[in-house]
């Protein structure tokens, strides 16, 4: 004979336990995954995104002080080309009666030096006197740099609408831009003989003098 109370509807005491407990550990058991999930989902929402790294230490600004712009002084150089042969040797013709200020036929290939198209020669009348300062500057940094330029008239000094950062169509002569060209006759101090190099300051003051005299100056 048990000595415990009677089954109910065939469910014995044990499974009454069971069922009576159960509901309590399953909604406990829920409870705490939900407070579990729901405390990590809240943390997170709480934290909101990951904090940003700290930003470097600022760099000191730069202390670099940056000339005046100049312009440049003569054309940009493309190269210089010759016609070969079949061999591969040049072609170097030449009339031993010419010299190098004679203009004659030739029946051979020339050479070419290719430089930038730099406008059309100067009227230094029709200048006013600020834009023919500007033309003689160039002169002077050329003698700076070591180099004379031996034909300073102004046929040689060229002018283009500019300037030439903006594109072609935004150009205009009121901003025009100037260039010293034909060095056929130019001497380069680095390269005279140690005994002419005296010579270069005499021959740049005359330079000097004919460029004033062309320029208006």
């Amino acid at each position: 004979m048990s000595g415990g109370p009677p089954a109910k509807d065939g469910i014995s005491s044990t499974d009454d336990a069971a069922s009576a407990a159960s509901p309590n550990a399953s909604t406990t058991s829920t409870s705490a995954v939900e407070s579990e999930s729901i405390s990590d989902s809240h943390d997170a929402n709480c934290l909101g995104p990951p904090p940003r790294p700290a930003p470097p230490a600022e760099t000191p600004a730069d202390e670099t002080q940056v000339g005046e712009w100049e312009p440049a002084i003569v054309p940009k150089f493309y190269g210089y080309y010759g016609a070969v042969k079949a061999d591969g040797s040049l072609y170097d013709g030449r009339h031993r009666h010419c010299d190098e200020d004679d203009e004659c036929s030739v029946n051979w290939p020339t050479r070419i030096l290719l430089v930038e198209e730099c406008g059309s020669p100067i009227e230094p009348r029709d200048l006013p006197r600020n834009e023919r300062e500007k033309v003689f500057e160039l002169i002077k940094r050329l003698h700076k740099a070591g180099f004379m330029n031996g034909s300073t008239y102004p046929r040689n000094m060229l002018s283009q609408p500019g300037p030439l950062s903006v594109p072609r169509k935004e150009r205009s002569d009121a901003s025009a831009s100037y260039r010293i060209i034909d060095f056929g006759r130019s001497s380069v101090l680095s390269l005279l003989p140690e005994g002419r190099r005296r010579s270069f300051e005499a021959w740049c003051e005359e330079e000097v003098e004919r460029a004033m005299r062309y320029l208006l100056l």
